[in-house]
């Protein structure tokens, strides 16, 4: 759910995730005394009257603290974005603040305490909820019900995670859905071919044993294939958290029982079994059970990036991120369905919200309306390759023929069925920390599965029945 969920840190990325969040903030206003230059309709006016005109809107200077957490490429263009967006407000004075990635949720924490939120706050999806149920942010319901705002052109999925109560509290601006990638040089060199648009979990599976390697280049089908000396893994990640909802849904278990996920049944058979397809395949040495910590793989962080996982699974974000390195020659596909018949895949989103504490609301949402215009969302976060626009008319803009990945249209399909990270309220991160290494010793076969499951829910039980 920074970096993106957009973001450039994944809530997947085990006990590292805590430290890669987003931010908020607060707001602020002061009037300049100097007023800004008369339009010529205004001196028009003024000399036919022979008086003075009163002072507008437009003439007093509006301070918007504007609080981000964004990697450095991010920044560079959405700063760009922001000129253009202070050349049609003269009298918008935009502060922006800029936390970084390792310290945004502390800083916000630390702002809705002491009041002091700037008076926009980029906030990653995943952690809406939680500051929306304090009351942080202000109910956006007056501005999003103007038949000017197309409310309706926005991602049901990524509104629903800003909303609480029937009433929406941020407008999500950009959306991530997590993809198959492909690392199109080691398929290559298996005499592989990538996956057809129709493949199933089957096919996954056959996959990741063929392109598994062992340092001396056995892949895992062959008898005297070593699971301890993997040096290529086909396929970079197992289910390692609670936000693993995805990996369990195409086998038809769903281990959420409520909607927002606050009452969890990883315990079902249904889960069970899908759990232990997962294991299976990390016992065999085909995908690694720990596989963000560098204990197993050598290598911190998501092993497909690192270039020693033939498939992994990551968010649209690392499109962005392979092709400013260039290091891999890579292709994404779907999620393949499973025996349910369905395909998952999580969303990672980000949005905009007011702060409460905000004494420019109203100028807070202009800035809102500008952040999240097609213009905008196009030149800044599409085109880049940062993001795909929260809005469904604007999504396609993602696509750029001229840049990798070939299958960019598999970006758009998931959309269509990718949900957002839950559970997402209050007391999430707390179960996702006591319940990781659970995940860890199930895949690795140290934990029965059925005793792992039970030992997550009675924890979530414990955590969102007090929470609640």
């Amino acid at each position: 759910m920074g970096n993106s969920l957009l973001r450039a840190g994944r809530v997947l990325a085990a006990l590292m995730i805590f430290a890669v969040l987003i931010a908020a903030c607060g707001g602020d206003s002061s009037d300049d005394e100097e007023p800004t230059a008369t339009s010529e309709p205004e001196a028009a006016a003024a000399t036919a009257t022979e008086s003075e005109p009163e002072p507008t809107e437009a003439e007093e200077t509006i301070t918007l603290r504007l609080g981000v957490s964004m990697t450095p490429a991010e920044l560079e263009t959405f700063e760009a974005g922001l000129e253009d967006i202070r050349s049609r407000h003269p009298n918008w004075d935009i502060q922006l603040e800029q936390t970084p990635q390792d310290g945004v949720v502390e800083k916000t924490n630390t702002q809705i305490a002491s009041g002091d939120l700037p008076d926009v706050v980029h906030v990653q999806g995943l952690f809406a909820q939680p500051w929306i149920r304090q009351g942080a942010f202000a109910s956006l319901a007056d501005y999003t019900s103007d038949p000017e705002f197309n409310v309706d052109d926005f991602y049901d999925a990524a509104l629903g995670q800003f909303q609480w109560e029937d009433a929406l509290y941020g407008v999500p601006n950009i959306v991530a859905p997590d993809l198959l990638f492909l690392n199109l040089d080691m398929f290559e060199a298996a005499g592989v071919e990538p996956p057809a648009a129709d493949w199933t979990m089957d096919d996954l599976e056959t996959l990741a044993y063929e392109l598994t390697l062992d340092s001396d280049g056995r892949n895992a089908n062959d008898p005297d294939f070593d699971p301890d000396s993997v040096v290529q893994w086909g396929l970079s990640v197992t289910p390692n958290n609670i936000w693993t909802r995805h990996y369990l849904l195409p086998f038809g278990a769903d281990p959420c029982a409520n909607d927002d996920c606050t009452d969890l049944q990883f315990s079902s058979p249904e889960v069970q079994e899908a759990l232990t397809f997962w294991a299976d395949l990390a016992q065999a040495g085909v995908a690694p059970y720990d596989p963000y910590t560098g204990n197993q793989t050598g290598v911190p962080g998501e092993g497909f990036q690192a270039g020693i996982a033939a498939m992994g699974i990551n968010g649209f974000f690392l499109v962005g991120v392979l092709n400013a390195t260039g290091e891999l020659n890579y292709d994404v596909a779907e999620f393949p369905t499973g025996p349910a018949g369905v395909k998952a895949s999580p969303l990672s989103t980000n949005g905009w919200a007011i702060a409460e504490t905000s004494e420019q609301k109203d100028a807070a949402w202009e800035l809102i309306e500008e952040l999240t215009s097609e213009e905008f969302l196009t030149q800044h976060w599409a085109e880049p390759g940062h993001g795909v626009p929260a809005r469904e008319s604007v999504a396609p803009e993602v696509l750029q023929e001229e840049a990798a990945p070939a299958n960019q249209q598999a970006i758009l399909d998931t959309l269509e069925y990718a949900e957002v990270f839950v559970p997402s309220a209050a007391g999430a991160f707390e179960v996702f920390g006591r319940t990781s290494d659970i995940f860890v010793a199930m895949m690795r076969g140290d934990t029965p599965i059925a005793d792992g499951t039970e030992e997550i829910d009675s924890i979530g039980d414990e955590v969102f029945g007090a929470s609640q």
